[in-house]
């Protein structure tokens, strides 16, 4: 426990490790309710089955891939901060699409298009938030604030998931 108080200590003093750990952790709320609920939005929203939704996580975990190869081509050009704002914006607008195409469509293959698009992002920009957030960080609390960071995190996630 003195560890964890050392992390959030040191995380108090720096406004940078302190928003991306807040941003980080407020994300991790929608992860948890995407978890939860996400088979029951793609049986009932999109009237698909447990291979339509197989199709989908393939698709954003090969956007994620593809992300992160252009992420590491972006970050020798742009400042971590730009990159992970404008990629994190970037996933939520995708998600918003996403989560609202039922309303107009339910065919299967521009879902799983979509599910592409936000693991491009999601792919170069959860990397370039985690090296701001490591460069913020000396040496000796880095082990402490990432474990601030999980466990705000998990905590997120968990209160998402109910």
């Amino acid at each position: 426990m003195r560890e964890l108080a050392d992390g959030l200590a040191a995380m108090a003093t720096n406004r940078i490790t302190r928003a991306v750990a807040i941003f980080m952790t407020i994300i991790s709320v929608g992860e948890g309710m995407m978890s939860s609920l996400f088979a029951v939005w793609v049986t009932r929203a999109l009237h698909a089955d447990s291979a339509s939704m197989g199709w989908m996580l393939s698709a954003q975990a090969v956007g994620g891939m593809a992300g992160s190869l252009a992420g590491t081509w972006a970050a020798r050009r742009f400042r971590p901060v730009s990159l992970g704002c404008l990629a994190m914006a970037l996933f939520g607008l995708g998600d918003l699409v996403i989560f609202n195409y039922p309303r107009w469509h339910t065919a299967l293959w521009p879902v799983i298009a979509l599910f592409f698009g936000i693991g491009v992002p999601a792919g170069a920009g959860y990397p370039a938030l985690l090296t701001l957030f490591q460069l913020q960080v000396p040496d000796r609390l880095r082990g402490r604030l990432f474990a601030v960071l999980a466990v705000g995190q998990a905590a997120a996630g968990m209160l998402g998931a109910i």
